[in-house]
């Protein structure tokens, strides 16, 4: 099947083979019609050749027969040899009638004739045979039986031959119609297969050759540029899907073709504009280019190539490298294709005139061209920067000495940047101490008169027990003491008693909490300390700064907080902020609310949040707030020192870190974060 399809797979392939198979069939049908005309010849002529047979074995009898008469004896197996074969004859002649049909109605009669006559033929040599025989054994027999039986034998064989002839001369003539049948019918198929091969061979070489033609036109208007051209083949053969293909490959190269048109006009357009641009890139360029021909001479240069030489840029076409890079002072000039091929740079002295360059440096390139190689030059006027060398060389001769004498110039600057430090850092530590001083004055003022309160009610108290204890005195002497005058001795007495026990022990407990936090900032002890208790005690010592403004505080801070650090540190932080608040966050009269909440968060770190509902300070002032003698108060009594002692405080007792965030007129917020075990890596105390 793979085989078939292969030989059918194109349209003018399956019309040859049509035709090819049509001409076949006919030349089949054909030799179908000649082999049956010449089958039934056959079979005549067989027909013919059994009879035939029959009549020559009759004949062979009938002589045979006679011999017998003549009493040859040497015939006698012959005649029977005869006999038998007739006998086969016929039976092959009914056997081939038989197969072939029968015998024909109109041949019947005859074959009867000849069927019956045999037999009798056969019947009467046999009689012959015995008489013969019978005469062999009685030669002075009678010989009239022999002669009798040789008539009737002879009778039936003269009757045989001449049905038989009848026969044969019957089929002879329809032999003579089959041969002249097959002779038309062969002439007629060669006729018919002549005339169709050549209809055949027309109308494939037609279907072959227009569209060969068309295909073979349109390649060759294709092959001289007319794109436009197509193949106008209208057949769905396989010419014509070449026809199509042809058609679609022409279209896709014209389109192509336009394509190409359009890019190389586009890239012509561009080669164009490049070279414009470069052209004015080459005419506007500071460096001097020069382009020498194959023979050595200026094909073109750029303005600036005049103006390094000193020429004109008329008189430079046509010069020669020599002629144009020649020195008035026999200096040999540079080699400028040694230069193009090792890619170097070279300066060389020129000055061949008072316009020209003292110094160029020189570099080439080759351009390797369709027809020739071209040298391109480019030369740079050095004379400026050579100057500027010979210049720096000059200076760098002195350099040393410079050196040197600015070396000592500098150390003795150093020495009293040094000493400026000292003194700064010095006068910074006494104003530090003066600002502790200066608040732990301000404790003790503040204790102080924290004390005078309790104190005066335990003197007016103890007063007014005396005046009742004499006057009670004075009743027992004069002996007129009741019971009831003890009895108001003993009330007045355990009032008094409760309020002066009351009172010294606040006095006991703010001198206690005052030589803690005035121990705590006057020294740097580490230890460890309830943060909510500690934050009570140092407020308590600024309480008499805090009634003066009316201002309130509030703290939020758990009990359970602990920090293992340095408390003096926290009680300065804490009178920092309050004070900075005091000072700079509310107006005369205004009263303002201070907030402190303490939280342990993750990592065992605490955050601390300090906030007041003041003025607040403006965005420009926060980055500045920590530096050192910043201050906006400076003529009230502010020393700039307070939150930037605050700030090394956090960083170095602590091992924190301090944010400040404010908005005008929303109050200033400083955020804490250290952790409540101090590390001894975290600063130096």
């Amino acid at each position: 099947m793979k085989f078939l399809s292969h030989l059918f797979q194109g349209q003018i392939q399956r019309q040859i083979w049509f035709a090819f198979l049509g001409l076949a069939g006919l030349f089949l049908l054909t030799c179908f019609k000649i082999y049956s005309d010449l089958r039934e010849l056959g079979t005549i002529a067989d027909a013919i050749n059994e009879l035939n047979g029959v009549a020559v074995s009759v004949q062979y009898m009938a002589h045979d027969g006679n011999a017998y008469l003549l009493d040859h004896a040497e015939h006698a197996e012959e005649f029977k040899e005869h006999a038998i074969r007739l006998r086969r004859h016929w039976k092959s002649f009914r056997a081939h009638q038989a197969a072939h049909g029968g015998v024909p109605d109109s041949e019947k009669p005859l074959f009867d004739a000849i069927d019956n006559t045999t037999e009798k033929f056969i019947t009467a040599s046999r009689d012959l045979f015995d008489a013969y025989d019978a005469r062999k054994k009685h030669p002075t027999g009678s010989e009239k039986p022999l002669q009798t039986a040789w008539l009737k034998a002879d009778d039936a064989g003269n009757t045989i031959d001449a049905a038989v002839t009848s026969y044969i001369d019957i089929h002879l003539d329809e032999i003579s119609v089959f041969k002249a049948s097959a002779r038309n019918g062969f002439i007629a198929a060669v006729v018919f297969l002549s005339l169709g091969g050549v209809f055949m061979t027309y109308r494939i070489g037609k279907s072959i050759s227009t569209p060969v033609g068309q295909l073979v036109s349109a390649a060759k208007a294709f092959e001289l540029g007319d794109f436009n051209h197509r193949a106008d083949v209208d057949s769905r053969n396989e010419l014509g899907v070449v026809s199509t293909a042809f058609n679609a490959m022409a279209k896709q190269v014209q389109a192509f073709n336009q394509t190409l048109e359009d890019r190389v006009r586009s890239r012509t357009r561009e080669l164009e504009e490049s070279r414009s641009r470069m052209e004015a890139i080459i005419q506007r360029i500071m460096d001097g280019i020069v382009i020498f021909n194959a023979k050595g001479e200026i094909d073109s240069c750029n303005p600036a190539a005049a103006r390094v030489f000193g020429v004109k840029l008329d008189d430079m076409s046509g010069m020669t490298v020599a002629a144009l890079i020649e020195s008035d002072d026999g200096a040999v000039p540079p080699d400028l294709k040694l230069l193009a091929e090792s890619g170097d740079s070279v300066e060389f002295r020129y000055g061949a005139g008072e316009d020209s360059a003292d110094w160029i440096e020189a570099a080439a390139a080759l351009l390797p061209l369709a027809d020739e190689t071209l040298l391109i030059g480019v030369f740079r006027d050095v004379s400026g920067r050579r100057r500027a060398e010979d210049e720096i060389r000059t200076l760098n001769e002195n350099l040393e000495q410079r050196v040197a004498e600015r070396t000592i110039q500098l150390r003795g600057a150093n020495d009293n940047l040094q000493h400026a430090l000292d003194n700064l850092r010095e006068t910074q530590g006494q104003l530090v101490e003066s600002e502790k001083m200066a608040s732990l004055g301000g404790l003790v003022a503040g204790v102080a008169h924290e004390i005078n309160t309790p104190l005066g009610i335990c003197v007016t108290a103890s007063s007014h027990l005396n005046d009742v204890s004499g006057k009670l005195a004075e009743k027992f002497k004069q002996g007129g003491m009741r019971r009831s005058d003890m009895e108001s001795f003993l009330k007045v007495n355990d009032e008094s008693n409760a309020i002066i026990l009351t009172n010294l022990q606040r006095a006991a407990n703010l001198v206690r909490s005052f030589k803690q936090v005035a121990v705590d900032q006057s020294s740097e002890e580490r230890r460890r300390f309830g943060l909510a208790a500690y934050l009570d005690e140092v407020l308590i010592s600024l309480r008499p700064y805090l009634k003066k403004g009316n201002h309130e505080v509030i703290v939020e801070c758990d009990d359970s907080i602990e920090v293992d650090g340095y408390p003096g540190a926290l009680s300065q932080i804490i009178t920092n902020l309050v004070m900075n608040s005091l000072t700079h966050a509310y107006a005369e009269g205004v009263v303002g609310t201070l907030r402190m909440q303490a939280k342990k968060m993750e990592g065992d770190e605490i955050r601390l949040c300090y906030n007041d509902d003041g003025i607040g300070i403006p965005e420009d002032h926060i980055a500045k707030v920590f530096d050192p003698f910043f201050t906006t108060k400076r003529g009230s009594g502010g020393s700039g020192l307070g939150l930037n002692i605050l700030y090394n405080l956090v960083t170095q007792k602590l091992g924190g870190r301090v944010k400040c965030e404010s908005e005008p007129g929303e109050g200033a917020t400083f955020i804490i974060k250290f952790p409540a075990q101090y590390m001894a890596s975290s600063s130096n105390p």
